[in-house]
């Protein structure tokens, strides 16, 4: 791989998470997603196309955390994957994922992004959401 074609699939991944993750921009799926994408964080019981869903999981982040941010902090590259980590959070003042509770989160991750011909094929991820999760519906 090339340093340029590195630094190129860096930038797409990079992209990607800052427009669908602080600006809630859905077009970016269509956009920067393979029609191929695979999410290996999620299961296959319903048979949705993974972009779609990832468009919902935007829709649903966005309506229950309107502040939603993230922030890339460290990204490299490894063969033909983009590894990133990150930091997001947001407070709970939307309607979804249950009644509001007003509680902040934050959460820290690691994403591996395959990317090929400029557009991300498949994502693994780890992050610690379900202590975010707990600590939202802790009283």
């Amino acid at each position: 791989m090339t340093t340029e074609l590195a630094r190129g699939d860096k930038d797409i991944a990079r992209q990607f998470y800052e427009r669908a993750w602080n600006d809630a921009d859905e077009s970016v799926v269509d956009e920067l997603l393979a029609e191929d994408f695979y999410n290996h964080e999620l299961p296959d019981d319903n048979g949705q196309p993974h972009r779609e869903r990832y468009k919902q999981a935007i829709r649903d982040t966005f309506t229950a955390f309107p502040d939603w941010k993230i922030d890339v902090y460290k990204i490299g590259d490894e063969g033909e994957n983009v590894l990133m980590r990150y930091r997001c959070w947001g407070t709970h003042t939307g309607p979804g994922m249950g009644e509001p509770t007003g509680k902040r989160i934050e959460m820290e991750g690691a994403t591996t992004v395959r990317v090929a011909n400029g557009k991300i094929h498949e994502f693994w991820k780890r992050d610690n959401s379900s202590e975010a999760w707990k600590k939202l519906r802790s009283e």
